[in-house]
C-alpha cells in the first residue's frame, strides 16, 4: 500500500477541537472515502488521552462491506498466531474494522441510539440525509469528537444543489414531478462559514471550499492555571463560595453548568434545610409532624426570645481524654467532661437570621401534600427518576417573614411561575406518566401570593387562535361536531387556562385534571378513564362543559373589543345663547318675511295661465245638478283645442281623433 503525507493542517484541526472540546466536521468526497475514515480516527485516538473512541456508522441500506466483527476478529488472531500479519500488505480499513468498537445503524433507526455517546460519526448515502436525521446523530457526538460525511466522487460541489433526495418522494405529484430543494444548497454554504468544517477529497487534500482552513493554526498551550475555561473558573468559584451555606451548597455543587444558576442574587439569601422530620409510627397523621414545622419557623422569625441574658458560647473544640501511661487491664473508662450538650431549649439558644426553609424528599402525592400544607413552594423537579427509589426529587421552599415583604413580586414567585412554565412543558415528555391529579396537586398552590391577572386581549386571541379554530371551538361546544376535531388546540388551551391567562375562569377539579391529561400529557380518554375512575361517557361530558366555558370567554372577549371600537355617544353642552328670546324672534320673523317675499315674487312671473278653470257659474251650476250628489267627477267643455303633439325622428307621426276635449274635475 502506497503511503502518503497528510496535511499537517487536517491534524491541527482535530487537536484544536479536543482542545477546545468543539466537534470537528469533514465532508469526504469521493468513492474512496471510507479509506481515510481510519486516518482520522487514528488522529483522534493520538490526539485524546482515552480510551479508544468508539463509532457510530449510520447508512441507508447497503453498506458496502461485511461488518461481523467477530468473524474478523478469529481472522485476524489466527494470522498473528501463525505470524502471517503483515501490517504493510494487509488492508488498514479490515483493520479498522476488526479493532474498533463500531455501532451500525439505519437512519431510519437512528431513534434507538439517543441518550448514547460517541466519539466519532460517520454517515455516508447523502442522499438519505434529512435535517432531524442530521441533528439526531451529530448529537450523539461528544465534544471534541469527529463527524465525517462521506459523498460520490463528484466534479462539483454545487452538483448537490439539484440532488434528488429521498425525502423528495413524499412531495412529489402526478402534477408536479420535479421538486426544488433548498436544504442541499444552504447546508453546503453553511459549511463554508463553518470554521470547525474541512472539505476533503478521497485522498484527506483540502479542497478550495475550506477557505479558512489555510490559517488552521494550533492553538498556544495552556499552563496549569488556564486548562479551565472562564465560565469554569467562575463555576468553581460559586462552589466554592457557597460549599458552607445549605441547601444550597449541596446542591450547587452538584451543578455541572452554570446555567442551572440563573439567579445571581439567591446566593446572598440564608436559609436553611429541613432533612428528616421523624414521627413514631403509633402518632403518625395526629398532626405532630405539621405542629413542627410551625414551630421551627416561628423560631426562625424570632417569635421564641432568647430568655438568657448571657449567650451560649460554642466550645471551639472538644476536649479529649489524656492519654494515661497505663494498660488496658488498668485503665479507668469514664465519660468526657465538659462535651456541649446534645439539645437545648429553644429560649436558650439564639436563632440564625434566616430568609426561607427548604426541603428536599422524593416526591409522592402523600409527602407532597404534606409540604403543601405546611406552607412550602415546589421550585424544582428532578426530571429523571432516581435509581434506587424510583422516585423524582423535588426541592420546596418557604419564604420566612412574608408580612414584611414590601416587594410587589418576592423572588419565591419568580422561581415559582419559572418552575410552572417548564413543568407544563415538560408534561408531555418525563412527567407524563404522572397521574393527572398528581400533576394537578404540583400546579394548584395557594401559597404563593400573585397578583391578579390582567384578562385576556382580543389582540392576545387573535394570535393564538383564528376565526375557524373559534368555529370549531363553538361547533363543538353545540354537539356538532367530534372532539377530535378541537383536538390540536386542546394543548394551547390547557397552558393558557393553567398559566391563569383566562383570569378569573374556575373549573371544577375533575374538569381541571380532565383538561390537563388530554391537552399536556397527551393521554387518551381510555388511560384517563382508569387514571381518573370515572366512565369515558361521563368524561366526555365534563369535556363539553370545559369547552363550553371556554367559547363562552372567548365571545365575551371578542364582545368586549367590539364595545370598546363603538362609536362613544358625545355628551351635548348645554350653553346659554348671547341673545335674548325676542330679539332671537323677532330676527326670526324678519327671516321669514324676506323669503316669503322672494317665493310671491317668483309666482308673478310664472306664466299660470295653462291652470285656469272654464266656464261660468251657470255652467257650473248646470253640470253640478245633472251629476247629482255622488259624483265624484264632472266633465266641463272647453272653448280650447288641444294641440296635436309633434314627434321627431324615423317613428311614423301618431293621430289623434278630434274629439272635444273635457275638462274632469273632481267633485
Amino acid at each position: 500500500m502506497q503511503r502518503k503525507k497528510v496535511d499537517n493542517r487536517i491534524r491541527i484541526q482535530i487537536e484544536n477541537g479536543v482542545a477546545e472540546r468543539h466537534r470537528t466536521l469533514f465532508v469526504i468526497v469521493g468513492d474512496r472515502g471510507k479509506d481515510q475514515v481510519v486516518i482520522l480516527h487514528h488522529m483522534l485516538s493520538k490526539a485524546a488521552v482515552k480510551a479508544r473512541p468508539t463509532v457510530l456508522w449510520c447508512y441507508k441500506k447497503e453498506l458496502g462491506f461485511s461488518s461481523h466483527r467477530k468473524k474478523r476478529m478469529r481472522q485476524l488472531q489466527k494470522k498473528i498466531k501463525s505470524g502471517m500479519l503483515d501490517l504493510k500488505q494487509d488492508d488498514p480499513f479490515e483493520l479498522f474494522i476488526a479493532a474498533t468498537n463500531i455501532r451500525y445503524c439505519y437512519y431510519n433507526e437512528t431513534h434507538k441510539i439517543l441518550g448514547n455517546t460517541f466519539g466519532m460519526c460517520v454517515l455516508q448515502d447523502f442522499e438519505a440525509l434529512t435535517p432531524n436525521l442530521l441533528a439526531r446523530t451529530i448529537e450523539t457526538v461528544e465534544g471534541g469528537g469527529i463527524i465525517a460525511i462521506l459523498l460520490r466522487t463528484m466534479n462539483s460541489l454545487k452538483q448537490l444543489y439539484t440532488m434528488t433526495m429521498d425525502v423528495h418522494s413524499r412531495y412529489r405529484t402526478e402534477a408536479h414531478q420535479d421538486v426544488v430543494g433548498r436544504f442541499n444548497e444552504r447546508f453546503i454554504l453553511s459549511l463554508v462559514s463553518c470554521k470547525t468544517c474541512v472539505v476533503v477529497d478521497d485522498q484527506l487534500n483540502i479542497l478550495p471550499i475550506s477557505s479558512h482552513a489555510a490559517n488552521i493554526s494550533a492553538l498556544p498551550p495552556r499552563s496549569q492555571e488556564e486548562t479551565q475555561s472562564p465560565r469554569d473558573v467562575e463555576l468553581k468559584e460559586l462552589k466554592e463560595s457557597l460549599q458552607d451555606t445549605q441547601p444550597v451548597g449541596t446542591l450547587v455543587d452538584v451543578c455541572k453548568t452554570l446555567d442551572q444558576f440563573q439567579d445571581p442574587d439567591f446566593g446572598s439569601l440564608s436559609g436553611g434545610r429541613i432533612v428528616r422530620i421523624a414521627v413514631h409510627p403509633d402518632y403518625q397523621a395526629m398532626g405532630y409532624g405539621s405542629r413542627a414545622l410551625r414551630l421551627l419557623q416561628m423560631y426562625y422569625e424570632g417569635k421564641f426570645p432568647c430568655l438568657e441574658e448571657k449567650v451560649i458560647q460554642k466550645p471551639r473544640e472538644i476536649a479529649t481524654v489524656s492519654s494515661e501511661a497505663v494498660s488496658l487491664l488498668e485503665e479507668a473508662v469514664m465519660p468526657r467532661k465538659d462535651l456541649p450538650p446534645l439539645l437545648l431549649k429553644l429560649s436558650e439558644r439564639q436563632a440564625e437570621n434566616l430568609d426561607y426553609l427548604g426541603v428536599s424528599y422524593g416526591l409522592t402525592p402523600r409527602l407532597l401534600k404534606f409540604w403543601k400544607r405546611g406552607g412550602y413552594v415546589p421550585v424544582y423537579l428532578r426530571q429523571t427518576p432516581n435509581d434506587l427509589t424510583g422516585e423524582h426529587s423535588c426541592i420546596m421552599l418557604k419564604m420566612l417573614n412574608e408580612e414584611e415583604e414590601n416587594t410587589e413580586e418576592s423572588w419565591l414567585t419568580a422561581f415559582w411561575k419559572d418552575f410552572r412554565r417548564r413543568f407544563l412543558s415538560l408534561l408531555s415528555y418525563q412527567f407524563s406518566i404522572f397521574s393527572p391529579s398528581l400533576a394537578l396537586n404540583i400546579l394548584q398552590n395557594r401559597n404563593v401570593k400573585q397578583q391578579s391577572q390582567s384578562a385576556l386581549s382580543r389582540n392576545e386571541l387573535e394570535a393564538v387562535f383564528i376565526p375557524y379554530d373559534l368555529k370549531r371551538l363553538e361547533m363543538y361546544s353545540r354537539n356538532m361536531v367530534d372532539y377530535h376535531l378541537i383536538m390540536d388546540m386542546i394543548p394551547t388551551i390547557s397552558r393558557m387556562y393553567f398559566l391563569n391567562n383566562f383570569g378569573d375562569m374556575s373549573l371544577s377539579a375533575t374538569q381541571a385534571a380532565l383538561l390537563l391529561g388530554i391537552g399536556l400529557q397527551h393521554k387518551s380518554m381510555d388511560q384517563l378513564e382508569k387514571e381518573i375512575g370515572l366512565p369515558s361517557s361521563q368524561l366526555m361530558g365534563l369535556f363539553n362543559r370545559t369547552i363550553r366555558k371556554v367559547v363562552q370567554l372567548f365571545n365575551s372577549v371578542q364582545e368586549k373589543a367590539v364595545e370598546e371600537q363603538m362609536a362613544v355617544m358625545k355628551e351635548v353642552v348645554m350653553e346659554p345663547t348671547l341673545k335674548s328670546l325676542n330679539e332671537d324672534l323677532e330676527e326670526a320673523a324678519k327671516e321669514f318675511q324676506e323669503k316669503h317675499k322672494n317665493e310671491i315674487g317668483k309666482l308673478k312671473d310664472l306664466d299660470l295661465s295653462q291652470y285656469i278653470i272654464r266656464g261660468d257659474d251657470e255652467e257650473w251650476n248646470e253640470v253640478l245638478s245633472k251629476a247629482g250628489q255622488d259624483a265624484s267627477v264632472v266633465s266641463l267643455k272647453s272653448d280650447k283645442k288641444r294641440k296635436a303633439e309633434v314627434t321627431t325622428g324615423p317613428r311614423q307621426e301618431k293621430k289623434f281623433k278630434k274629439k272635444n276635449p273635457k275638462l274632469k274635475l273632481k267633485k
